[in-house]
């Protein structure tokens, strides 16, 4: 079966991951490609096999090419992803699906009116050891579970250049929790279920250049009556785990392992699968063109985890009292 065509639009930072998962995956093979760096455009290309295209437009115009990967500064996630509907082009757009619950709404709403596949990515609950936790969760052998606490942090804030709209809160706030709590929150509604309440509190530790909240602390409540806690700051060294705590026993996931500690306080590991989650998620997005079903991370999947932070930075602003997530 011929592998579905794609577009790729932004090639540095993490979109290098999304080529490389692209070169690994069984169904997606991408076309072509555009970057405002037009060298970059070139290399890539040529490394791939792909097509430099000069425009988003020139992308657009392309009938071969069925879908577009957005790898994009959020706040031009909506703009862009309507117009590829408008030009009947399905979109994939990196996490978070949108800077605020209305753009995120109106894109879902344009991907309806266009009859056309909306997928955001959301690559970490792919990850062997979580997909593991999910079903340990759902066999229920932990016995009752009562809290979780989640990490998701890295020093980018430290390099991130002036100039960069990370920087900016208006294009990117709270920028640990957007760009990476985003991630563990996803997993946790996928490992958990809904999200109730927030508490959230978010300051400015001055490392950053400009005006973000470059540390976040925020306190959840699952409508199962779980309790979490989730820390995502920009500035210290990488922290990334989910740490869940029950009645019979805790584990302890990363992305790369599991470790299941029982009653005596002895430790057991886990083995799990290694996944290339971004040809995981480029194989969903192919299919999903192809067959018309959603794929596993879709428009809705997006709008509840940005719901999650939505509803952090509003209790941030109130000095972190307690938000309903269904305010927002």
């Amino acid at each position: 079966m011929p592998r579905t065509q794609l577009a790729q639009i932004g090639l540095g930072g993490y979109g290098r991951a999304i080529t490389e998962g692209a070169l690994a995956s069984d169904n997606a093979h991408i076309h072509s490609v555009f970057d405002v760096d037009t060298k970059l455009c070139s290399e890539v290309a040529k490394k791939i096999g792909a097509k430099a295209e000069g425009s988003f437009k020139e992308i657009l115009a392309d009938d071969e090419i069925k879908g577009v990967v957005l790898i994009l500064p959020n706040h031009i996630h909506q703009p862009m992803a309507e117009e590829a509907f408008a030009a009947g082009k399905h979109v994939y757009v990196e996490k978070p699906i949108a800077n605020t619950m209305s753009e995120g709404r109106a894109m879902v709403a344009a991907a309806e009116a266009a009859s056309r596949i909306l997928m955001v990515g959301h690559n970490t609950r792919r990850q062997g050891p979580y997909r593991k936790v999910k079903q340990i969760v759902d066999d229920g052998d932990l016995g009752q579970i009562v809290a979780v606490d989640a990490q998701f942090s890295h020093r980018g804030g430290i390099s991130c250049p002036p100039d960069a709209w990370r920087q900016e809160y208006e294009k990117c706030p709270a920028v640990p929790l957007m760009q990476l709590g985003v991630h563990a929150i996803d997993t946790l509604l996928y490992l958990f279920g809904p999200v109730t309440v927030v508490s959230s509190f978010q300051r400015a530790s001055g490392l950053m250049s400009g005006d973000n909240h470059d540390v976040t602390v925020t306190l959840l409540e699952f409508e199962s009556g779980i309790l979490g806690t989730l820390n995502s700051h920009y500035v210290i060294p990488g922290r990334n785990y989910i740490n869940l705590l029950a009645v019979d026993a805790n584990l302890f996931s990363t992305t790369e392992s599991l470790e299941l500690q029982h009653q005596d306080y002895s430790v057991e590991v886990i083995d799990t699968p290694t996944v290339n989650t971004q040809a995981e998620e480029l194989d969903d997005f192919a299919t999903s063109i192809e067959t018309g079903e959603a794929p596993e991370t879709d428009g809705a999947v997006g709008l509840e985890a940005l719901a999650v932070i939505e509803a952090a930075i509003v209790s941030a602003k109130q000095d972190g009292r307690p938000v309903e997530v269904s305010s927002v």
